[in-house]
């Protein structure tokens, strides 16, 4: 979602901060490897590999990603999987 002045939203590492500044406890981060984000997006989406490599390559880099989040939900598998996975550390979330 764009801020209201039209500008570029805030990326991970700035959200990030953000949760962090305001009090949240956790940052979580749904990942995929990028081979995985690539094969999804073509096939998904009829994306070319090129301009997804390319999408990619102007985010912040994902190991980067893995160390701002303090969860990590794996989303290499299933729906159904990452919907468990999900579930799982939000009752982890809950128990904090």
């Amino acid at each position: 979602v764009a801020p209201p002045d039209g500008g570029e939203p805030p990326g991970f590492e700035e959200r990030a901060r953000i949760a962090r500044a305001a009090g949240f406890d956790a940052v979580l981060l749904v990942y995929a490897p990028e081979d995985v984000q690539v094969r999804r997006l073509v096939e998904q989406r009829g994306m070319d590999p090129a301009d997804v490599r390319a999408r990619l390559a102007a985010q912040l880099p994902i190991e980067r990603k893995r160390q701002l989040a303090t969860h990590v939900i794996d989303n290499t598998g299933t729906l159904d999987e990452l919907k468990s996975r999900f579930e799982r550390a939000w009752r982890e979330l809950g128990e904090v």
